[in-house]
């Protein structure tokens, strides 16, 4: 995969565009805004890293994540997830025009990773699943070929896409993660893709998913990770650490120290990304005055061959920003 084939430029360059709009507009509420302890591990220093779009971003001292504090108050957190133009474009333009490429690269091989995993016994049941983010429901699709649950359905907030994924089929919960009842959903399985960075508060989000599972029920989050290759090279100047959008983005051990003040059990955490490199070659190249360190330039300007094979060692000692945690709820 490179990054091109699901971020095309055209598409990344108005989606930022429309992004530093929205993060300028929010910030004319700043004195409205909420400070925060380190959403992952909740260490209450202040460590500012750097101010991004009028967005400041802390390091914790303790776990090593990166976080925006003060933020904006969750119900404009709320409204700007359904109103702002950036959600707007990214959830039309942006993925209807990336969403074939996006089906075959990144929905079908998680489709075919839950089977794998119900296959070999992380389940005990093969009765409900979850998706929690649906968005288009191009994920849920991929898994109900495969059939492996009995039930598929989607938690999604957002009427636009929800009616898209109940006229692909789907059952759909239209509402908040954080607003679903214990037992409401009560999944074998349920996955979060993408959801955690967005939220207001993780932990928060994170015991919604547990009230969503069964007992010795298991989730599959991902999440962007700060420990990753592309985000420690480009720091400020990555497009990843988007504000308003991305507020928080969690260390390997920010995530373990999350779920374990969720009351769940971390069985993996791994970071299988494919792009760290390919975001870095590409932001040189878009950008030669940028200041890269030496060797990390040498790295994302190489052949394939090298290329490829650092990206295999990100991956293997847990370096790239594509974070992926498989935890369950106690029986």
């Amino acid at each position: 995969m490179r990054e091109a084939d699901i971020r095309p430029a055209a598409l990344l360059d108005r989606l930022f565009a429309l992004l530093k709009q929205d993060a300028e507009r929010l910030v004319l509420r700043r004195a409205e805004f909420i400070l925060v302890r380190c959403p992952m591990c909740a260490a209450d220093a202040e460590n500012l890293a750097f101010t991004k779009e009028g967005f400041d971003y802390n390091l914790c001292p303790a776990c090593g994540s990166l976080y925006a504090s003060p933020r904006p108050a969750p119900a404009a957190q709320a409204d700007y997830a359904i109103n702002s133009e950036a959600v707007k474009f990214w959830s039309t333009h942006f993925y209807r025009q990336t969403a074939e490429a996006r089906r075959e690269m990144i929905f079908r091989p998680r489709a075919a990773l839950v089977a794998d995993f119900v296959k070999h016994g992380l389940v005990e049941r093969r009765q409900v699943f979850a998706d929690i983010g649906a968005g288009y429901g191009l994920f849920m699709q991929e898994l109900a070929t495969l059939n492996v649950f009995k039930r598929i359905l989607g938690v999604e907030p957002d009427s636009r896409l929800a009616r898209i994924c109940r006229a692909r089929g789907f059952e759909v919960i239209e509402k908040w993660a954080e607003d679903i009842a214990e037992g409401e959903v009560a999944a074998d399985f349920a996955a979060a893709y993408e959801v955690l960075e967005h939220v207001f508060d993780p932990l928060t989000f994170l015991r919604a998913c547990k009230r969503m599972l069964q007992p010795g029920g298991v989730l599959l989050l991902t999440t962007l990770s700060i420990d990753g290759f592309d985000l420690q090279v480009l720091w400020e100047h990555s497009r990843s650490i988007s504000p308003p959008q991305h507020l928080n983005l969690p260390s390997v051990s920010g995530v373990k120290k999350l779920v374990e003040r969720s009351g769940m059990e971390v069985i993996e955490i791994s970071t299988p990304g494919q792009l760290d490199v390919d975001i870095v070659r590409n932001m040189i190249y878009a950008h030669p005055a940028l200041v890269v360190a030496r060797f990390a330039r040498i790295i994302a300007l190489a052949d394939d061959e090298t290329r490829r094979d650092f990206q295999a060692f990100l991956q293997i000692h847990r370096l790239s920003s594509h974070l992926r945690c498989i935890i369950r709820r106690p029986r």
